[in-house]
This record gives structure tokens, sequence and C-alpha cells, in this order.
């Protein structure tokens, strides 16, 4: 019984309490409005004031060549074409040139943000800028993208003069032996009367025959694959695909996101400090009673 007693007077000193805290924020409404409204006020000022952060990205394809079936190669993007470039490599020294050694520069006009793969795929990356303007961080990223494809034509070109070059090389092998295959048939005429060194000068005419023809045949073979290779479309530069993607709004300030966050720290603060206010008047009552 006693007991039943003893928490009824818990319920009711906690209903007290709390009746009087109410009751003490309804007195201070005035306050808490207040310090609420003041708090958000700044915030919107904040907010709607600073600079607004436009965002620009921009999806890269990386240019490939055509290859041969028989050349194998780790950075194929389809069954015969070889990409131009390493995207992990190139990623990571896009990051240096363009992110880590400007990093420590001030008053840039625009900063680039991120560099990366883009997940699931071997031969895009993805780039992405800020600055004051949709413009601004669009020319940042073009920048970026006229670099890459300075880099990649360069090498482009050099695969091309590579393939002629061997073309070249490949017809300088088919007129020598050719004229090796002359040169015997020449000596073989000249050996009429020695029938036993033309028995011997045969054979061998017939051998270095057959395996000139084997020869020159597999050197065609491959001059007429390289001379299908030089084709201009069997060439592709790395490029935007698409166009760069810009937004209308700023993201940042997230203006609604801060009148928000400050509405709601200017009401807990206010009635926090009503509180402590309040523990300090009873204080005092305590010592003047």
């Amino acid at each position: 019984m006693q007991q039943n007693s003893t928490e009824q007077n818990y319920y009711q000193e906690d209903e007290i309490d709390l009746k009087e805290l109410f009751k003490v924020l309804w007195l201070k409404k005035n306050f808490i409005i207040g310090i609420t409204a003041v708090i958000t006020l700044l915030a919107g000022i904040y907010a709607f004031n600073k600079t607004p952060t436009y965002e620009a990205t921009a999806l890269v394809e990386i240019g490939n060549y055509k290859n041969n079936n028989n050349n194998n190669n780790n950075n194929n993007n389809n069954n015969n074409n070889v990409l131009v470039d390493s995207v992990p490599e190139l990623v990571k020294k896009l990051n240096l040139l363009f992110i880590d050694l400007l990093k420590n520069e001030k008053d840039r006009e625009a900063t680039i943000t991120s560099i990366s793969t883009v997940k699931g795929t071997s031969s895009f990356i993805n780039i992405k800028s800020e600055s004051t303007s949709n413009k601004l961080a669009s020319n940042e990223i073009n920048k970026i993208i006229t670099y890459i494809q300075n880099k990649h034509q360069t090498e482009l070109e050099n695969i091309l003069n590579n393939r002629k070059s061997k073309i070249t090389s490949i017809d300088r092998q088919i007129n020598t032996i050719k004229n090796k295959q002359l040169e015997l048939l020449s000596n073989k005429n000249d050996l009429n009367g020695n029938e036993a060194l033309l028995n011997s000068l045969q054979l061998i005419s017939m051998i270095n025959g057959e395996l000139g023809v084997q020869s020159i045949s597999g050197l065609i073979k491959e001059k007429t694959e390289l001379g299908l290779l030089l084709n201009k479309r069997n060439y592709k530069n790395s490029e935007v695909v698409g166009r760069i993607i810009t937004n209308d709004y700023p993201i940042k300030p997230k203006k609604k996101l801060i009148v928000a966050i400050a509405f709601i720290a200017g009401f807990i603060l206010s009635i926090f400090l009503v509180f402590i206010m309040n523990a300090f008047r009873k204080e005092e009552d305590k010592v003047v009673a």
C-alpha cells in the first residue's frame, strides 16, 4: 500500500514538472520566437548573399584504333579495337596535373573537383568542375578534353606512321627475295657444262624458290592487312559523349536547407536558453528565501 502511494507521488511530481516546463516555455514564447527568427534571418542573409557555385560534368570516351586479329592487347574494348591509352594511368596523370598541382593556387575562376573512371566500363572517364558560372566550369573541363585529344591524336598518328613504315619494309623484303630468286636462276644458266654442280644448284634453287614463294605470300598477306588498317576510319580520337552537362541551378549554397537547419537550431537553442535562465532564477529565489 505504501509502495503504491510512493509511485503515485512520483507521477504527480513528474506531472507538475512537465506542467511547469510548458508554463515556462509559454511565458517565454516571445523570447523563443525572437531568437529563432534572428538566427533564421541571419542564415537566410548568408545563404542568399553567398556567391553561387555551379557544376559542369562531362563523360569522355577514350579513343581507340583497329588492330589485327593476331595482336592481343589487354586494352581491347571490342574484338579488334585497342584503346589508345590506359584509362587508370590516364586518370592518375590527369588528377596530378589538373587537381593536385593546382590545389594551392588562389583566385582561380574554376576548379576541377573530380576525374574518375566510370564503374563497370573500361573506356570512359568522368570529369567534374565547379565555378561561379556554368560557362567557366565548362571551359575548365574543355581544357582537360583538349589536353587528352592532343595527346591521343599524336599517339594515333605515330601508330599510323609506324604501319606505313612497316608496309615499306615489307616491300623491301619482297624485292630482296625476288632478286635472290633471279640471281639463282641466272647462275643456273651459266653452269650448263657442269652437270653435278648444276643439279645441286637446281635443288637449292627449288628449295629457295618454294621458301621464297611462301615468304612472299606471307608478306603480301601481312601487307594487305596493314593496308586495310590505314583507313582513317580505323582511328578514333577521344571525345565527349554528347555534350558537357550543366544545370540552371547552383549546387551550393543549398538555401532552403541552410534556412531549415538554422530554424531548427535557433528553436532548440532558444528553448535551452529559457531552461538555463529559469534554473538561475530558481537558484536566486532560493538564496533570497
